[in-house]
């Protein structure tokens, strides 16, 4: 997370928003916090939110410079349904507003409430496509407040996202809820000389959904951290999951407070009966599986630090500049985790994002790498390892920095399972292939047993071409998986190899040549794990993943193609529809040109009359000999496709895995013309198949099919709602962040 993130926490010193402002200058963002009386303490401002109007909301936005704004401010008790409609439904459409003509686009995350939801039968766990039918004033004003919300971002293109919160517990709770008043009154008997009366309560009889107020701060901080697009348009129920007795819970609190008559229950034919909903139970399945979030503190601890505030042992008032001091939910012990990447700019990017997962989780991160490729690991935050300068692996990343070596790429290392060549000669040739990157690793060997000697990593998690990492991990007992880039065609040609081998001799099989002389410095038998890895960490989305029967943990492909300054036409409004041109980092999409035989000149001609700004993203060579182009091509180096494409309407690429993930993160419609090196035509099938793009093979590849394809995907808008339906799928896959404590666990199992 950047320290440079700014945020803005409207109500930011009440109950929600002080937890949410301490969480975010915990994690680094300078925060400012927003109150009628700016009586938080720290950086904060003081305005009548209700009261404010479109240009006192512009000039704070403008002054403030935020990049999140949190709308932590609404009015839930003691006040009439106009007075909650001025605050939770009118300002909310106002901010919304304000938010939308900011030239700084902030992320706008807005707490909304479970009590938009309104009653469920008992039983019922309420999903975000619940019908909304609030019975409270409450409920329908906060109702209004979101669909104001996101009327904004499907008709302005506002960045939002909403949080329906259930019913909140822990340090602060105000006296004003039940828990909190429970809490007050035995705090009250427990201390003072001459104990109050007994606090009488209605009947106890609802089964509610409880959280506590940091978890409600940790989703947040998950909505602001959420890669691409994933949370904007969306909701998320925050809760447990959980409907639990209100009686057992004012029970508890009694219990700790050891003052059994602090509280008295009105029986069931006097009390007011049921405020609300009888039963409430959310699903927060959305939350868990598209921002990686869950609830970490317990009801009983959650209980026993709201308690402990009132007794004068808690926390104490929480302002921005002051994280809370409450010991965090216990975690595994920080682990020690290498990673081993082939040294290539394509296999290096798809490891950051789970490394920055497990750093942000406070585990040790190290990436072994050679020490040509030291620097695109330094510029990603992460510490590099440079070894394993070798003259096999320095002819790697030399071969990999040339576009004429490149030019040598072919398709012989795609995969077709369906593809039966009957005698097995094809399929045999395929195989060799596809083992042969895998030898250039071996000679790293040495090196990657001396740092892991000294180091001991717990973990070493491994490129499928760089085989020597498990020999090392095993070496030195650390667990080990291996963390895909594409599809697992080196699996699905071992489980067929083993297949069509079985019952010949161990010397047939091209692995043993492979691994033997890795082996036999350790006297080590080969293990197919060796080969395959104790788990592995699948990226793809579940469509395009190989049935192997392997131990498998799906993550999310989030995108990272690298780092840039951000150029100053993209921070310009987009004046007609942008389409993006890539030919990806990886080198095979470069050869489009050749294959087809077409120009860039051609192709910018044919589509010069259109009402589309083309952005051609070339290497440096081809940049510098395009010559001339239409008023409405822009020509550039390479730029990160997460900038790049969230201004994107259109993108037009080789079918590569890291600009087809980036693609789907966007929800951009695609023109793929695969170019088949590993799973290229798989993806373009998968893309045309989920109604996401278009498909056009390299040899049918003109100018007149560029421009029909741009064409039809700007002006048929089945493609879009195809882009925004893939994005939602892989969204529900866990985010690297969620995957974090199921690293934790098989690295327990498998380290020796």
């Amino acid at each position: 997370m950047s320290t440079e993130r700014r945020a803005l926490v409207l109500g930011g010193t009440g109950f929600l928003g002080r937890r949410i402002a301490a969480a975010f200058e915990a994690a680094g963002t300078k925060t400012v916090c927003v109150s009628r009386t700016a009586s938080g303490g720290g950086r904060s401002v003081a305005v009548d939110l209700a009261a404010a109007g479109p240009a006192e909301l512009d000039r704070l936005l403008a002054d403030t410079r935020p990049d999140v704004v949190v709308n932590a401010a609404g009015i839930a008790w003691q006040s009439d349904e106009d007075g909650m409609r001025r605050l939770n439904a009118d300002f909310a459409a106002r901010l919304a507003a304000a938010a939308v003509r900011s030239a700084r686009g902030p992320l706008l995350v807005q707490l909304g409430t479970v009590h938009e939801y309104g009653p469920a039968p008992e039983g019922t766990s309420i999903g975000e496509d619940h019908e909304t039918a609030p019975i409270t004033h409450y409920g329908r004003t906060k109702l209004l407040g979101t669909q104001a919300l996101l009327k904004a971002v499907r008709e302005d293109g506002l960045r939002a996202a909403v949080l329906r919160i259930v019913n909140v517990c822990g340090p602060g709770t105000p006296p004003a809820s039940l828990l909190g008043l429970v809490s007050a009154q035995v705090a009250r008997h427990a201390t003072d000389e001459e104990p109050p009366p007994p606090l009488e309560v209605s009947p106890l009889v609802a089964r509610r959904d409880y959280v506590d107020v940091r978890d409600v701060a940790d989703a947040v901080l998950a909505v602001a951290d959420a890669p691409g697009g994933a949370a904007v348009g969306r909701i998320f129920n925050v809760g447990r999951g959980e409907a639990v007795p209100v009686r057992e819970l004012v029970e508890r609190l009694v219990a700790f407070g050891g003052v059994p008559d602090a509280v008295r229950e009105r029986p069931a034919e006097q009390g007011a009966g049921v405020g609300g909903a009888a039963w409430q139970q959310v699903d927060i399945s959305r939350a868990r599986d598209v921002l990686g979030w869950r609830p970490r503190r317990s009801l009983e601890d959650s209980l026993r630090d709201q308690l402990g505030e009132h007794l004068g042992e808690g926390l104490g008032e929480v302002t921005p500049g002051a994280p809370p001091t409450a010991e965090p939910a216990p975690r595994s012990p920080a682990l020690r985790v290498l990673f081993v990447p082939f040294p290539g700019v394509a296999h290096v990017q798809p490891i950051v994002p789970l490394a920055w997962a497990l750093q942000g989780a406070g585990h040790q991160v190290r990436v072994a790498v050679h020490p040509g490729m030291a620097d695109t690991v330094g510029a990603a935050g992460l510490t590099a390892v440079p070894l394993g300068a070798t003259k096999q692996l320095t002819g790697v990343v030399e071969f990999a920095s040339n576009p004429e070596l490149l030019d040598v790429l072919n398709a012989r290392l795609s995969l077709d399972e369906g593809e039966d060549d009957g005698d097995g000669e094809l399929w045999a040739r395929k195989w060799s292939e596809t083992l042969g990157p895998l030898h250039a690793s071996r000679s790293a060997l040495d090196d990657l047993v001396t740092f892991c000697e000294s180091w001991r990593p717990d973990l070493v998690i491994w490129d499928p071409f760089s085989i020597a990492a498990p020999v090392a991990a095993q070496a030195t007992g650390a667990a080990h998986a291996r963390l895909l880039w594409g599809r697992d065609n080196i699996g699905w040609l071992r489980a067929e190899s083993l297949r069509r081998l079985a019952g010949r001799p161990a010397d047939e099989d091209p692995v043993t040549g492979l691994m033997a002389p890795m082996l036999e410095k350790f006297g080590y038998a080969f293990e197919e794990e060796l080969l395959l890895g104790q788990w592995t960490i699948d990226p793809m989305p579940p469509a395009l993943r190989l049935p192997l029967g392997l131990e498998n943990v799906p993550v999310r492909r989030v995108p990272y193609n690298g780092t840039a300054a951000l150029p100053d036409w993209l921070r310009e409004p987009v004046r007609a529809p942008r389409v993006c041109l890539t030919l990806g980092v990886g080198g095979r999409g470069r050869q489009v040109f050749r294959e087809s035989g077409v120009t860039l000149p051609e192709l910018f001609d044919a589509v010069a009359d259109l009402d589309i700004e083309l952005v051609a993203t070339l290497d440096a060579g081809r940049y510098a000999t395009s010559g001339p182009v239409p008023d409405n091509v822009r020509m550039t180096q390479y730029v990160p496709l997460d900038l790049l494409l969230p201004t994107c309407s259109a993108v037009v690429h080789h079918g590569g895995g890291g600009t087809f993930a980036a693609a789907v993160a966007h929800a951009v419609p695609q023109l793929v013309v695969p170019m088949e090196f590993w799973g290229e035509k798989a993806i373009a099938g998968h893309v045309a198949e989920r109604g996401a793009g278009l498909v056009v093979d390299s040899g049918a590849f003109t100018p007149g099919r560029l421009r029909d394809g741009i064409v039809r995907l700007l002006e048929e808008p089945s493609f879009l709602q195809g882009a925004v339906e893939l994005r939602d799928e892989a969204a529900a896959v866990p985010s690297p962040g969620a995957i974090v404590p199921v690293l934790e666990q098989l690295t327990a199992r498998h380290r020796k």
